[in-house]
């Protein structure tokens, strides 16, 4: 199994914080936290390109 790597990309930050807000507004005050982790959360680490 080959492994890419992708750079990282600005893009991710925006997704993630347009995602936040889609599931801020679908869940209100039951959510405590919304948290980004994982490769795409760490500047400077490029991700696994998934298929």
């Amino acid at each position: 199994m080959k492994v890419r790597l992708q750079p990282r990309t600005p893009a991710w930050a925006a997704e993630f914080a347009r995602a936040r807000g889609r599931l801020a507004a679908a869940f209100g005050d039951e959510l405590l936290a919304i948290e980004h982790f994982g490769s795409t959360a760490v500047e400077g680490l490029p991700r696994q390109a998934g298929d």
